[in-house]
């Protein structure tokens, strides 16, 4: 299945669809989770949403404000939360308090099945100077109720956290934005605790607005630029993370704000856009792709092998996905 959360393009509302990973053209989703009673609003483009999955429980994870909201695997329409965990303590709160004219606003979120985690990016927003400083707060899966991290990593190279994944050997990736432009890795993630410095900066004279992340099995990261119109793709750690290519650019006729992005079990890589063009004639609507890995790298305009768009699918801005 392939899962995407979507901010409305109006009002404060946003949901989670699903669809089957073959499901093409305009079809309407096998499960939306939406309404008052899921707790999905948000503020704004929706540029930090979040969404992370357990493959093994199907079970879905999202940040709203400082609110970790856990839906279960069959849970669809306007229903609640299986559970509810709010977050208020991190590096700028060690009482377990947000100062006054703080608040905790929860963004990109990633599962880590080795250790059952959650790495949960968070901005502490000073209300009344418009400042924030971010960290990443790290809870068990499974938490409820108010919740104090069991780790909390701060970088003084982290600007504006736009994307966060986990790769297989426990490795945390970090889409950076505002000052600086990059992908920050950090080597084994479930050691740091505290303020660290990356063990490695990726794509700093590539990337414009790094967002959605996803690592496969050969260590290979592939980041979701909008302004780049593509999906950036660099070599594993241990070639030094080199650029390898680009899945869309600059004069995509197909590609055009992709946000998140996910890699399926079949060689394909999906790409949630809310500007795409799923005839290939550069006319932007919302759209889920699917690109099959082994043609579209290094394709200006790759012909995806699936293309999930229409009114049918309610697909208004869609941001973060889940594959699995």
């Amino acid at each position: 299945m392939v899962y995407s959360i979507d901010p409305s393009l109006f009002g404060s509302n946003a949901d989670i669809a699903s669809f089957s990973v073959a499901a093409n053209g305009n079809v309407a989703p096998t499960r939306r989770i939406a309404g008052a009673n899921t707790g999905l609003t948000v503020n704004g483009d929706g540029m930090t949403l979040g969404l992370a999955a357990n493959p093994a429980t199907h079970q879905l994870f999202t940040m709203m404000g400082n609110q970790l909201l856990t839906f279960a695997a069959n849970e669809t329409g306007n229903t609640a939360p299986t559970s509810i965990a709010s977050l208020t303590n991190g590096a700028s709160s060690p009482a377990g308090t947000l100062p006054a004219g703080f608040t905790y606003s929860g963004g990109p979120i990633a599962f880590d099945p080795t250790s059952g985690n959650l790495y949960i990016a968070a901005a502490i927003i000073n209300t009344s100077a418009n400042t924030a400083t971010f960290e990443i707060d790290v809870i068990p899966a499974n938490s409820s109720g108010s919740v104090t991290p069991t780790h909390v990593i701060t970088s003084s190279m982290f600007t504006a956290i736009r994307g966060i994944a986990v790769d297989g050997s426990g490795n945390l990736y970090v889409s950076n934005d505002g000052n600086t432009s990059n992908v920050l890795m950090f080597a084994n993630a479930a050691t740091l605790n505290g303020s660290a410095m990356p063990t490695a900066v990726i794509g700093a004279t590539t990337l414009i607005t790094p967002a959605g992340l996803a690592i496969d099995s050969q260590g290979r990261v592939f980041v979701a630029d909008a302004p780049n119109n593509a999906v950036v793709v660099f070599g594993n750690m241990s070639a030094g993370f080199p650029l390898v290519g680009m899945i869309g650019g600059a004069t995509s006729t197909v590609l055009g704000q992709p946000a998140g992005v996910a890699l399926d079990a079949t060689g394909g890589i999906w790409v949630s856009d809310a500007s795409g063009s799923s005839t290939g004639n550069g006319n932007g609507v919302p759209v889920l792709f699917r690109f099959s890995l082994s043609t579209a790298i290094g394709q200006s305009s790759p012909t995806p092998t699936n293309a999930i768009a229409g009114l049918m699918t309610t697909l208004a801005n869609p941001r973060c996905l889940q594959v699995f």
